[in-house]
């Protein structure tokens, strides 16, 4: 088993990297396993090296990226780190698409247990559906993602993690998987539920926006309350047979639920946050709003962790 650091040999954004590079290193090494810096190279990639090259051949364009990845590297002062490795996408027409699911796949055959990659950050994705590696990573891995931004202050340890969840059979679902992983690395977990209050009030107030009686409303906000008393009765048996402590917190909240997650990052002094998304075909979706903002947001890396969807 292996960490992968995701490396773009064309980016000459140090500090991101540096980021990126101790939080590949810290998740590795708290797994007892080693990181390894790959990239994929592709005849996107020409046009960066037109300057550096005599000749666009592959074995070519592959020893650029290693020799810029080792550069890299060496400027980090990084642990834990193994040689790097080379992934090439040989067709002609490359695009990000292409050269995410190149990393997500060899990923797979290599059983890695996360991906750890950059993203930019909204002023540079404002139009984050338009292009990003990144997202596109996310919605076709089916591996693990630990996504860095430019704000990320990589943890000392991580002891502590955010899981913002809806009590949904898919998020009860990555629960286990988190389990399994705070067992692995001695963390302990605080499952956060926020409730919206805005949507919940238009939800209830119907399509055309008839008012409804308030006693029904009282008995639709006591169900749902129940349904989730359920669940984290049962959730609490789980992590138990884990034995990983777990604090339940749930919040009601005007604010929006990505704020309300990010307002949560800080209040619960967490090291890592964690969240749902899915894998699969259905990938017109790719990354739900909240996930996007809170990716963009946090202050701590944050695990996309995949649900696998049946084709």
């Amino acid at each position: 088993m292996v960490v992968l650091w995701a490396v773009d040999p064309t980016d000459q954004d140090i500090d991101i990297a540096r980021r990126v590079g101790k939080v590949a290193s810290l998740w590795s090494s708290a797994l007892g396993v080693q990181a390894t810096p790959v990239s994929v190279v592709s005849h996107r990639n020409l046009t960066w090296l037109r300057n550096k090259v005599p000749t666009p051949l592959s074995d070519v364009l592959s020893q650029a990226a290693l020799r810029n990845i080792r550069t890299v590297i060496e400027g980090l002062n990084i642990e834990n780190v193994s040689e790097p490795r080379i992934f090439e996408y040989k067709e002609m027409r490359s695009s990000r698409r292409a050269e995410a699911r190149t990393l997500a796949e060899e990923a797979k055959k290599m059983n890695a247990s996360a991906i750890v990659v950059a993203t930019h950050g909204p002023q540079r994705l404002k139009q984050i559906r338009l292009g990003s590696f990144t997202e596109y990573l996310i919605a076709i891995s089916t591996v693990p993602v630990v996504v860095v931004n430019p704000k990320t202050e990589p943890p000392e340890k991580i002891e502590r993690i955010l899981f913002p969840t809806d009590y949904s059979e898919d998020s009860e679902i990555v629960f286990d998987q988190l389990l399994e992983i705070a067992s692995r690395i001695g963390a302990r977990i605080t499952v956060f539920h926020a409730s919206d209050l805005a949507f919940r009030s238009l939800s209830f107030a119907g399509e055309w926006g008839a008012s409804l009686d308030p006693i029904l409303v009282s008995e639709a906000w006591s169900e749902e309350e129940q349904r989730r008393n359920q669940k984290i009765e049962d959730w609490k048996k789980r992590a138990e047979r884990y034995q990983v402590p777990c604090k339940f917190v749930s919040v009601s909240t005007a604010n929006g639920l990505s704020q309300t997650i990010l307002d949560g990052e800080k209040a619960e002094n967490v090291d890592m946050i964690a969240m749902t998304t899915y894998a699969g075909p259905v990938e017109q979706a790719i990354l739900g709003s909240v996930a996007r903002d809170v990716i963009h947001g946090a202050t701590r890396p944050v695990l996309i962790v995949p649900v696998p969807r049946k084709s």
